[in-house]
């Protein structure tokens, strides 16, 4: 297990959760490429506003199961957002290049949340 880009993928969603946005940002590198089917999104600009909105718009994250090998995190996880019980079960593949976060790939089933959602991205999603 590569214990070096497991500890930054859970320092990255600590600094996430405690709101600390400068912290946050250290851990991606600059052509970090967010990737979903419905926001994809390249470019340390681009991708670090989207995590401050998260950050803001979740109560609670919880880390269900993790794995690293080579320069990959899979983390799945239980986020919960402000006004709402129900979990949404995500799984997260991180990749990595010098140590820093080179892309992440969400894999999820959004639509019990696309209030939300529409919330933390600024712009309308692609057909």
């Amino acid at each position: 297990m590569n214990k070096s880009n497991l500890d930054t993928a859970e320092a990255y969603y600590s600094a996430l959760m405690s709101g600390d946005y400068e912290k946050m940002g250290v851990y991606l590198h600059k052509d970090v490429k967010y990737s979903d089917p419905r926001w994809p999104l390249t470019g340390k600009d681009r991708v670090w506003p989207i995590a401050k909105s998260f950050s803001d718009a979740v109560s609670e994250l919880k880390t269900v199961g993790k794995f690293s090998t080579n320069d990959q995190v899979m983390l799945v996880q239980d986020v919960i957002f402000h006004g709402s019980e129900k979990p949404l079960r995500t799984a997260v593949l991180m990749t990595f290049d010098e140590k820093l976060i080179k892309e992440i790939g969400l894999i999820s089933d959004i639509s019990q949340h696309m209030d939300v959602c529409k919330q933390i991205f600024s712009y309308q999603p692609q057909p």
